[in-house]
């Protein structure tokens, strides 16, 4: 007994580190999920899109119907979700970026709504027709029996005839509107609000979601994330463990283990790696239960090697798991749940974790104090690599000005080498914007344009309310109001103008 209990003392004093020292097993997966399911949130956005056609025209699509109000697209958004999960105690919530931004490209919104309009347009002009035909029914009508009709019978029949015209006119100047290239237009997400709600709470009313705003988001295309924060800037107190990038390992000793279980967030995850999801899959409907919202636990392993940005792995998800967290069986967060692939749920990408902790720590960097992304800044694919704060409406005073010089070169330096739209023309190359350019001067002499106001839409887009005057040539002075939309670049350079 005594040389059992001396080999004891020699193994825990001279050997701590050994085989005889007792190795902690991982938590259950139950236990898993206890730990951190109140830490992951459903996220709600809501949003209504803004069409620009390619005839001018700008229509609203909110909650499934076309308008041509903002206000009222604003006042009857659409709804989309995604998770999230908190990562600090000051409110700080990490998600996919195409969750705070829903991201269109995958649809073909602009295709649905030329079908849509392409239909409009036979009806209207089936409409036209019949109103056409009514139309010179009462002109016939008129022209011969105008010697037997009263005054006041020929002035009901000629109001009569008056009114279908104008119906007419105004089906016609509608069905203008219906008219566009889909190719030449496009569709921008404007949000509304982004709230989230918790595990385990109902979300029978509005306030039931909580307000946040939108703190960052990637730049790059290949890592989808982003970050928001509460409004009121505190992470609940019911969140007792929060997602951080620290090894939860207790066998790791130095940065390894002798179990060979040790997570580098820096490092290549490897084959077959046992990862479990927490999340939101089908958003809100499959989340609601009789006792309130319930986030759902998925499990798989790694099944590709993760290259720079990216793991793949066999958790299935669905719509709405997008910004979920993925971790090992320590709960170290591995990677955010972002995309399937097509035509299965049991294949997953997500981006790694490690470029999360590098966007926290550039987000802290940068400023304590920073102010959350605006409302209406644009989708990823819009933004400028620039950081320069442009001032759009000195870009459009210092065109106009150069356009009263009539200097065409002046003029050219504005415009970006990828035009899309000058008016009526269609991705105008340097030549065809100079000889529109003469041709008006030819016909107009001392033409100016004085700004009266200029209405900022968004962050790229700009209307210019103006009075143009002009001396035809007959020697005339003309003055015509205008409203001249500008729709730039992220460097300042007009891509689009033309007439509102």
């Amino acid at each position: 007994m005594k040389f059992v209990r001396f080999l004891l003392l020699i193994c825990i004093l001279v050997f701590p580190f050994s085989s005889c020292h007792q190795k902690t097993t991982p938590e259950s997966p139950e236990k898993l999920f206890e730990t951190y399911r109140k830490s992951v949130v459903l996220v709600r956005n809501q949003f209504y899109l803004e069409a620009r056609l390619s005839n001018g025209y700008t229509v609203y699509l909110a909650d499934g119907t076309f308008t041509m109000s903002e206000d009222e697209a604003k006042a009857n958004p659409m709804t989309a979700y995604g998770t999230g999960f908190f990562i600090s105690k000051d409110g700080k919530i990490a998600t996919n970026r195409h969750v705070a931004y829903p991201d269109l490209k995958d649809e073909d919104i602009l295709g649905k709504m030329k079908d849509n309009f392409d239909e409009a347009k036979e009806n209207v002009a089936a409409q036209i027709n019949t109103l056409a035909d009514s139309i010179s029914e009462i002109s016939n009508y008129i022209e011969e029996h105008s010697d037997q009709l009263s005054a006041p019978d020929l002035e009901n029949l000629n109001t009569k005839k008056d009114n279908l015209i104008d119906q007419k006119n105004e089906l016609a100047a509608s069905a203008s509107m219906l008219d566009f290239d889909k190719d030449q237009s496009k569709i921008i997400a404007k949000p509304v609000s982004v709230s989230i709600a918790y595990d385990n709470t109902f979300v029978d009313k509005d306030d039931s979601y909580h307000p946040c705003v939108i703190l960052e988001k990637s730049n790059t295309e290949a890592i989808d994330l982003a970050i928001l924060q509460l409004k009121d800037q505190t992470t609940p107190s019911t969140v007792e463990k929060i997602f951080t990038f620290d090894e939860h390992n207790p066998n790791v000793q130095n940065g390894t283990s002798e179990a060979g279980d040790s997570f580098d967030i820096n490092k290549q995850l490897s084959i077959d790696k046992k990862l479990y999801m927490i999340g939101f899959n089908y958003g809100e409907s499959m989340a609601k239960t009789t006792n309130g919202l319930k986030v759902q636990f998925t499990q798989g392993t790694v099944s590709q090697e993760s290259d720079e940005y990216k793991v793949l792995y066999s958790i299935p998800s669905l719509p709405g798991s997008s910004g979920s967290p993925v971790i090992d069986q320590w709960g170290n967060l591995v990677a955010i749940n972002y995309a399937g692939v097509t035509n299965s749920q049991s294949f997953n990408f997500g981006i790694l974790a490690k470029h999360l902790k590098n966007m926290m720590m550039n987000e802290s960097s940068e400023s304590s104090h920073r102010k959350p992304v605006e409302e209406n800044t644009p989708s990823p694919d819009e933004a400028s690599s620039s950081k320069t704060k442009i001032d759009y409406e000195a870009k459009i005073t210092d065109f106009v000005t150069a356009e009263s010089s009539r200097n065409f070169e002046d003029i050219y330096a504005y415009f970006s080498p990828n035009m899309r739209r000058y008016w009526d023309l269609k991705n105008p190359s340097k030549a065809q914007l100079k000889n529109r350019y003469e041709h008006s001067w030819n016909i107009t002499s001392q033409s100016e344009n004085e700004i009266l106001s200029i209405k900022k839409i968004d962050v790229f887009t700009y209307d210019l309310y103006a009075l143009y005057k002009f001396t035809n040539q007959k020697g005339e002075a003309k003055e015509l109001k205008t409203v001249v939309r500008f729709e730039f670049d992220g460097y300042g350079k007009i891509v689009e103008t033309y007439g509102r």
